[in-house]
Order: structure tokens, then sequence, then C-alpha cells
């Protein structure tokens, strides 16, 4: 049976290069790869179609690398509510709701990585920026492999045809990983590798 971890960073820990406990293995097997899960708003199917290829691709173990953006405000009757005007109780309130959101929509991609038989493992990250958060965690965590999700086949020509200009997450992330890490673009079933062009 697959076992199920989520593992929260802070955007300053990849900053300052610091693991929490639950990351400190760095993964040197072949078999691991790293799937960037978009947050539902932004790309869930495309999240959904990228962790459906890899788990074809028989690997032993997925990291589901999820950034979700920081909480600034508080919603109230009145509006907006800085997040820091907010009194504690109201933050703890409006941080669990948060927690259980993520936990609810990720449930769907660690229960389908349990049905395949895949050991899976959740690293949340809380950033404004997607692409530079994911771009810094593959030399903390040495990763070799990263699958993205591409949202629409107009995205993937643009990838293809214009490769320096870099319009989304997943091509900030195609065009600036290091030289080490693998990163596959999957564009509604269809991979795109670096070696394209």
């Amino acid at each position: 049976m697959a076992m199920k971890r989520v593992s929260e960073i802070e955007e300053e820990n990849i900053n300052t290069r610091e693991r929490t406990p639950a990351l400190a293995p760095v993964k040197e097997d072949d078999d691991v790869v790293y799937v960037v899960i978009s947050g539902e708003e932004k790309g869930g199917n495309r999240s959904m179609d990228a962790l459906l290829w890899t788990l074809k691709n028989e690997v032993a173990e997925i990291f589901l690398v999820h950034v979700f953006p920081e909480i600034r405000f508080i919603p109230t009757p009145l509006g907006k509510l800085p997040i820091n005007q907010a009194n504690p109780e109201q933050k703890q309130i409006l941080m669990e709701q948060e927690r259980n959101k993520r936990r609810e929509y990720l449930f769907k991609f660690l229960n389908l990585c349990s049905e395949s038989k895949v050991k899976v493992d959740t690293i949340l990250i809380e950033s404004d920026m997607e692409a530079k958060a994911i771009l810094d965690l593959i030399p903390i965590l040495n990763i070799k492999k990263l699958i993205l999700g591409s949202p629409t086949k107009s995205s993937l020509k643009k990838l293809i045809k214009l490769r320096r200009k870099e319009n989304g997450v997943a091509d900030k992330v195609f065009d600036k990983a290091p030289h080490f890490c693998q990163v596959k673009i999957i564009c509604q079933g269809k991979e795109i590798s670096k070696s394209i062009g």
C-alpha cells in the first residue's frame, strides 16, 4: 500500500536552503519523480493529466509539489481585512480553513497514486512566485525528474516556437531548470522534453 504524507515548507525555508525534517533525505533514486500540482483555479485538470501520464510510466515514488499563495487578507462582511490586522483567533480559523481546502483538493491526487500502488508524498510550499519556488526547490532536493502540466495546445505550440519566451510557470521552469533536472511538460497527455526544438 502506498504511503501518504504531507510536508509543508514555508518560502523562507527554501530561500535559506533549510530542510524540514520530513524532507531531510535527498532522493537519489531514478524512479523518484516530482509532479507539480497547480491550484484548482489555475489548472487542476492539467495537473491531473501530468500525474496520469507519470503513473503510466512505471515509477516507484512520486512527490506531489503544490505551491500555494501566501494569505494576505481575511474576508469579512465589510471587505478584505489585511491579515496582520486580524486577531489571532481570526487568523487561526482562516489558516485551518485553507489547510482543509488544500487537503481536500490534494486528496484526489493522493488517492490516484494509492490506487496505482505508488508511494506518494506531498510537499506544500507557500509562495506567491510559483515558478521561482519550484526552481529553488530543485537543487535543495536534488530533483532529477520534474513533471508539469501545460494548460492548452496553444501554450504547447508557443513553447515549441518560442522556447526563450517565458509565458507561464511551466515555461519558466522548463527554460531555467538546472541541467541535472529533466523537465517534462505534459499537455493533454502528450510530452514535451527539453530536447525539442
